[in-house]
């Protein structure tokens, strides 16, 4: 059974609201403790609110050009979960993730991302048509979530302890909202809509639960974003 789109436009501005304030714990981090890994999670939360508005706004018919606001939800959460992706990368790496190689990494990939698309998917050499960015970006998504999920577990088999599962739960259940997204891209299963924003405000509940919740002392608690 396929939501209602008044029942979808409702979650989309449920995800977005979340989102936001996702962001919002993060930004306030940042600017308490001047950790670049919490500023870059803030901007990736932001770019998929981004997202989650452009998605909103075409419901709503507030511009006619639709190709204007797929673009923008297609940008902006790709952005987004690569930002995710590069920041936790970064930090594994240095400590602290570093903005300007988190900017740089999502800027490139982004950009062959494009030109994969523009030579080789049809029609070739021209500009992919929206079904195809459609599916390679729910793809990208949901690879840049697991690979969160594999960063964000580190903790958890450090110090195995129930409430270092938060972050990496939510991350696992974004990445299933965009598994199921592929599904439906590619058999066109619009019914299994619904399921992607349980997995997704789920997810955000998560988070929001690993940054309210207090936790006790871990391990190199300084190279933590969440």
């Amino acid at each position: 059974m396929v939501p209602s789109p008044f029942l979808l436009v409702g979650l989309d501005l449920v995800s977005l609201l979340l989102e936001v304030v996702v962001a919002a714990f993060f930004l306030q981090t940042w600017r308490r403790t001047g950790n670049a890994t919490h500023l870059l999670f803030a901007i990736g939360f932001f770019l998929l609110a981004l997202g989650t508005g452009a998605v909103s706004s075409s419901a709503l018919d507030l511009l006619r050009n639709v190709e204007t606001w797929d673009g923008l939800r297609m940008g902006g959460q790709t952005g987004g979960a690569l930002v995710l992706f590069f920041s936790y990368a970064s930090m594994r790496r240095g400590g602290h993730a570093n903005i300007l190689r988190v900017a740089a990494a999502t800027i490139a990939f982004a950009a062959s991302l494009m030109v994969i698309l523009y030579v080789f998917v049809p029609p070739f050499l021209e500009v992919p048509s929206l079904e195809s960015m459609a599916v390679v970006a729910d793809a990208v998504q949901f690879l840049a979530y697991a690979g969160c999920v594999a960063f964000a577990s580190i903790t958890y088999r450090r110090v195995p302890q129930p409430e270092y599962l938060l972050v990496p739960g939510a991350f696992m259940l974004l990445a299933l909202s965009k598994y199921t997204w592929v599904l439906i891209d590619l058999s066109h299963a619009i019914n299994l809509v619904g399921f992607v924003y349980v997995w997704r405000i789920l997810a955000l509940g998560l988070l929001l639960g690993a940054l309210l919740l207090p936790r006790r002392p871990r391990p190199e608690a300084s190279r933590e974003p969440a």
